[in-house]
This record gives structure tokens, C-alpha cells and sequence, in this order.
């Protein structure tokens, strides 16, 4: 609404929200995959800041918490950062030097996902993907609110106001396998998304209004990697060739 009351278009790049729907993800690794997601417990981020003798860190964190660190992070064009970063946040350094998101990043659970295993990020969850390939499925929207480690861009205060800033823990998702098909367990009603894998043959049938079918290994001239198709409920794909295919449905 206040971007439409101050004209901004919804095609303009200086535009966050282009819908009114929130935008819930589910990001599956198909490599071995690195995020920082989520804002860990402030007592285990000061033992960390000590352990690296980040003396002035520590003291801001201690004193303004989660919310204040992050506001004084991203608050300033660049930083002067400690030098002594571990591997995930040094390489962020590297990319965008003297970024307050990096200061940010250290709050942060730095997670590694092996190929299969999810993250699920709510709206409101600050989170940044560092390495890695993985499918990433979603509400329908473009809602995106930036603050750090993009040239597009960014509104800050609108960051601060519609982050969550509590600490929680990493929003691992959990999986199950039942024979050629793996489960997962994404704590929304937005969406669901279910993993079929085939040594010799793969089948599937849409069981919802509509599912998209995407291929990420092996397939034949019905469906190979990389490719895509639209089921509607009650339609069936067969590919008779070894294969590894992703159902969404929303």
C-alpha cells in the first residue's frame, strides 16, 4: 500500500511487494549446499565472539541484543571486520568487502546441507544462500525484502520492520523415504513437495488440481533434466529411463 500510494510501479526494480501473499520456501539441496538462516541463541553467539576475541562485538551485541546489533550492522555503508572470520563469513567478506551483512551473517546459524536434506524459511526468516545447487519452491510470489549481498535493492527499514528477530533453531526440515519416494515435511499448507527416484522406470500421477513435474537426473524425450511439465489432477507421466523427479503442488 505504501508503495502504491507513492507510485512506485510494479514493474520498477525499487519495488519490494508486487502481490499481498507471503512467500513461505523450501529449499532441497541437490549438492552439497551452505546457508546462514535464522538468528541463533545470543548467549551462544557471545561465546563464539569471545572465543575469536571480538571484544567490540561482543559489547554491542550484549548490550542492544539481536535487533539492535543488526540495526547498527546494516545501518552504516561499510565496516571495518575482524579479520579472523571462520571460512563461510570470510568468503562473504571477500565478495563484498566491509558489508554489514556480514557482522549480520555471524548472528546467524551457518548451515550445510548434503544433497536431499531441506531448509524451510518462513516468512520473516532473514536468511542468505552461499554455495550450492538445490530446488527452491515457493509460494506464489515476488515478494523479496533485501538489506545485504545484492547490487538490487535495498530498504533497510523495512528489513528491520518485517524480519523476525528472535532466536530459533536451524529450520531443518525432516524427510522420509517410502520405497522410490521421499517425503517432505514443509510446515506450511502453501505447498508440498514430494521427490520420486527410479532405477530403471519412473511413474507419476497428479493427484492435485495441479502439479508441476521437475526432472533433475536422467529421463528420456517425455521429460529429461533440467525440463519441466504441468499435470493436471489425474494426468500421468511416465519416463522409462533411469530418473529423479520432483512433484510441487500448491
Amino acid at each position: 500500500t505504501r508503495e502504491n500510494k507513492r507510485g512506485v510501479a510494479l514493474d520498477s526494480p525499487q519495488r519490494i511487494y508486487r502481490d499481498t501473499s507471503a512467500k513461505p520456501e523450501l529449499l532441497i539441496a541437490l549438492s552439497r549446499f551452505e546457508a546462514v538462516s535464522g538468528f541463533r541463541d545470543v548467549a551462544e553467539t557471545l561465546d563464539m565472539f569471545t572465543r575469536h576475541n571480538w571484544r567490540d562485538l561482543a559489547t554491542r551485541l550484549s548490550r542492544d541484543g539481536i535487533e539492535g546489533f543488526v540495526r547498527f550492522a546494516l545501518g552504516q555503508s561499510r565496516h571495518e571486520l575482524p579479520s579472523n572470520l571462520p571460512d563461510y563469513a570470510a568468503r562473504l567478506a571477500e565478495h563484498y568487502p566491509g558489508s554489514g551483512g556480514v557482522l549480520v551473517a555471524l548472528l546467524m546459524h551457518h548451515v550445510v546441507l548434503e544433497a536431499g536434506e531441506a531448509l524451510f524459511l518462513d516468512a520473516g526468516n532473514v536468511h542468505s544462500y552461499l554455495s550450492g545447487f538445490g530446488v527452491e519452491v515457493m509460494s506464489a510470489s515476488d515478494n523479496v525484502v533485501r538489506a545485504a549481498f545484492t547490487r538490487k535493492h535495498v530498504d533497510v527499514e523495512e528489513f528491520m520492520r518485517v524480519s523476525s528477530f528472535a532466536p530459533m533453531p536451524p529450520p531443518i526440515v525432516s524427510h522420509a523415504r517410502n520405497d522410490d519416494r521421499i517425503e517432505y515435511f514443509a510446515p506450511t499448507r502453501a505447498f508440498g513437495v514430494q521427490r520420486v527416484d527410479g532405477d530403471k522406470r519412473v511413474t507419476v500421477r497428479a493427484t492435485h488440481a495441479h502439479e508441476i513435474m521437475l526432472c533433475v537426473s536422467g529421463g528420456d524425450e517425455t521429460l529429461r533434466k533440467g525440463q519441466a511439465c504441468l499435470l493436471r489432477h489425474g494426468e500421468s507421466l511416465t519416463i522409462d529411463a533411469p530418473a529423479s523427479v520432483f512433484r510441487c503442488w500448491g
